[in-house]
């Protein structure tokens, strides 16, 4: 299960010496960025998403494909990507040693549009319950891409991905001009089909003050995996692939 983490001391839970880069005035901003209060991030997206689809055939669905292949273009963004060593989802400077797994998590916003994708990936000679980890996330996300399609029930994805894993409380999501938004797909019945495997059975999981970073008690491995698809009334796309 997933709980809200109050340590009883105060602790530094971000690396705060790993500074974003400046990014210039003239570069759109989605409207959330501009706010640190996580609260005002739900309001504006509950403001904007109805049914969390976009129209097909016109500017919308060209301006998402952009972002996606961009995203999945994306390199050499230290300060900016999401880089986490074995938890979700914080940078660290830490260097990596052999056997660490590291997640590379890429999100772009191009013209009112959201891009998104991530990997785990293995550093050196990794374990063989860390390979199986990162082995069965990604056999996951190919699962709920296979029944992906116009009709489809999101049950129906929630339920492939979860005949190959056991989830606790992580799950797909919508994507488009709101990052993280309807619909969400959850996976104990991941469009961004989003598996996000923590290693052990049924492990406490946390989640910090910052309302994003994710742990568990035990400190344990975990790997992800995500694709952007675009489900259209031909069929489905891969757009991060």
């Amino acid at each position: 299960m997933t709980l809200r983490y109050s340590p009883r001391r105060a602790f530094r839970f971000r690396c705060l010496h790993i500074k974003p880069r400046d990014v210039p005035n003239h570069i759109k901003r989605p409207s959330y960025a501009l706010s640190t209060i996580l609260g005002d991030v739900d309001a504006q997206r509950d403001a904007e998403d109805k049914n969390g689809k976009i129209p097909l055939g016109g500017e919308a669905e060209q301006k998402l494909k952009s972002a996606a292949v961009l995203a999945k273009k994306v390199r050499d963004f230290a300060g900016s990507l999401v880089k986490s060593r074995h938890v979700f989802i914080p940078p660290s400077s830490r260097p990596l040693e052999d056997g660490d797994l590291v997640n590379v998590d890429v999100t772009v916003f191009l013209n009112g549009y959201h891009g998104d994708t991530s990997q785990t990936w293995l550093v050196g000679d990794v374990d063989l319950p860390g390979r199986l980890l990162c082995s069965i996330t990604n056999e996951a996300l190919e699962a709920g891409i296979s029944v992906c399609g116009p009709g489809q029930p999101f049950k129906n994805i929630g339920r492939a991905i979860h005949t190959i894993i056991e989830p606790q409380y992580q799950s797909g999501h919508g994507i488009g001009s709101v990052f993280h938004r309807k619909p969400w797909i959850l996976n104990h019945f991941k469009l961004i089909l989003q598996p996000a495997i923590i290693q052990g059975r049924h492990p406490t999981s946390w989640i910090f003050p910052d309302g994003w970073t994710a742990s568990t008690e035990n400190c344990a491995r975990s790997a992800q995996a995500e694709h952007m698809v675009l489900i259209t009334e031909e069929g489905v796309e891969i757009l991060t692939r």
